[in-house]
């Protein structure tokens, strides 16, 4: 059963068993009665592609040069920055770090609106996490330095970017095979989480990077990762069903310690999980988008799953993020018919 908010009273319903288990999810009242079970449109006509929750807002960022703030309840919008191409953000207390393409650089945004500042010039553009222990974590694509990669492939950098003295500490430079990208997908006090973009053949897992800067190591049973939502003692990591499936789109999504030991598959892929591309997570609830739909169950083995369909059924999920008594996603779709215009509408309802 999920968590409750302190008051609140559990609306109860029975939920669609798909995977073998029975079970029912609690639902407790989202912003007083402002959202329902039945999913609604929050805010529309946005641009952006990622979706954080801080406390009673979202963070949304994207490729227009933007970083909005939305009341999680009544969907007020306000902008926090606007400047350069954000690629990444993450929120660390009641500042907002930002790192943008063009120049690439790491940005401070006081989330109480005080003025931006730049806390630091970046080798390159990728993406970034701040950790408790006060440094903000990136990995980088960048060209080779020494000219040397005849295929024109870049070095992967991880840095570690004190935000008090704008100190940048390089950490770990590998050399890619081919051109592409090693993309962060998340971090912990056990490392950071890593996916390798860039193909060798076979189906690569999970890297994970110590803080310190050691060699990376592969995580064991998380071949094909495509997303990773950290939690304070695990992982919950969406991945191929088979080490082998290349792409199969035979998914399911598994428990794991932070330092990448013990896999349990929480959700299996008999439970006919989807093409899953993002997770989201917290102790009570995992979701993940298919399609146009939201699925959602509770983080035990067999329980069964909840969807939750967008008010347009055309488009695709573009990230989401849960909440102690909500779900929200960013849903691209085809505004005027046309295959061409897209809008993206922030959607919730009620877990």
């Amino acid at each position: 059963m999920a968590a409750l908010l302190p008051g609140c009273t559990a609306d109860v319903r029975p939920d669609v068993d798909a995977g073998g288990g029975g079970g029912e999810l609690a639902t407790p009242p989202a912003c007083g009665g402002a959202l329902g079970r039945e999913p609604s449109v929050l805010a529309s006509g946005l641009e952006a592609s990622s979706l954080l929750l801080d406390g009673d807002h979202l963070i949304l960022a994207g490729q227009t040069g933007s970083v909005l703030r939305i009341d999680r309840c009544n969907g007020a919008q306000e902008v926090l920055a606007e400047r350069g191409a954000p690629v990444s953000v993450a929120i660390d207390g009641d500042t907002a770090f930002v790192a943008v393409e063009s120049p690439p650089e790491l940005l401070r945004v006081p989330l109480d609106g005080q003025p931006i500042t730049t806390v630091a010039e970046l080798p390159g553009p990728g993406r970034i996490a701040a950790l408790a222990d006060g440094r903000v974590y990136a990995v980088l694509a960048v060209p080779d330095p020494t000219g040397g990669d005849e295929d024109g492939s870049d070095d992967v950098v991880v840095v570690a970017v004190d935000p008090g003295s704008g100190a940048v500490t390089e950490l770990l430079r590998e050399e890619l095979w081919l051109p592409g990208t090693w993309s962060l997908l998340g971090a912990s006090r056990a490392g950071l989480y890593v996916r390798n973009g860039s193909y060798h053949g076979g189906n690569p897992g999970l890297l994970r990077v110590p803080l310190d800067g050691g060699p990376p190591g592969e995580i064991e049973g998380t071949h094909g990762a495509v997303d990773v939502a950290v939690l304070e003692d695990h992982l919950v990591i969406a991945g191929e069903a088979e080490e082998n499936g290349m792409g199969s789109g035979r998914m399911e999504i598994a428990r794991f310690e932070l330092d990448g030991s013990g896999r349990e598959a929480l959700v299996p892929e008999s439970a006919e999980v989807g093409h899953v591309q993002r997770v989201a997570a917290d102790t009570t609830l995992v979701c993940w988008p298919r399609a146009t739909t939201i699925r959602c169950a509770a983080p035990d083995v067999g329980a069964p799953i909840e969807d939750r369909d967008s008010p347009s059924a055309d488009g695709w999920i573009e990230d989401l993020a849960v909440s102690p008594d909500a779900v929200y996603w960013l849903h691209r779709r085809d505004r005027d018919g046309d295959g061409v215009t897209e809008d993206v509408d922030l959607v919730a309802a009620t877990r």
